[in-house]
């Protein structure tokens, strides 16, 4: 049985999105040449090479997007069931988790929000489809996104405000 590392998982995805170690190596503040090594390190491990390497970044082989494609939901699995466990019903406050798309307000609307009592405010920044698909796994209670697209069942959608555009 072949045991892989998620941080291994965690850095090919990232390299992938970002086209570049050096740009995702930065991002999670790991040397580059660690970085490279643990990607190294998992192709060796699964038996393919998951990205051409050349000196403007990586791209990643046909093998590669199929595997780096499935690594990245079942990383989103793995945080949206971490982010569960943390809803144990025998807890002593209300929690309330709030999904963004940017963090311009965040800051903000935990102050706005606390209602005196003891409710723990959880603020999860992540795409709009992200949120969306977070919403529907009922991983997140509230999301405020800047377009409205259809709710999904058993959910509610109001628009909060209206700005104009010039």
């Amino acid at each position: 049985m072949r045991v892989v590392e998620l941080k291994h998982l965690r850095s090919a995805v990232l390299a992938h999105n970002h086209g570049s170690f050096r740009k995702a190596s930065d991002q999670v503040t790991v040397r580059h040449s660690t970085f490279s090594r643990s990607i190294a390190e998992l192709e060796r491990h699964i038996g393919i090479t998951l990205f051409v390497r050349s000196r403007k970044g990586v791209q990643a082989t046909v093998a590669g997007n199929r595997f780096l494609d499935r690594a990245s939901t079942l990383l989103k699995q793995i945080d949206a069931l971490l982010e569960s466990a943390n809803e144990a019903p025998d807890r002593s406050t209300d929690r309330l988790s709030l999904g963004l798309c940017t963090s311009s307000s965040a800051r903000n609307l935990q102050s706005i929000l606390a209602d005196g009592r003891q409710t723990e405010i959880s603020i999860v920044e992540k795409p709009l489809q992200e949120l969306y698909e977070r919403l529907r796994s009922r991983t997140v209670d509230i999301i405020i996104v800047p377009e409205m697209l259809r709710p999904p069942p058993g959910a509610e959608a109001r628009a909060l405000w209206h700005e104009r555009v010039l």
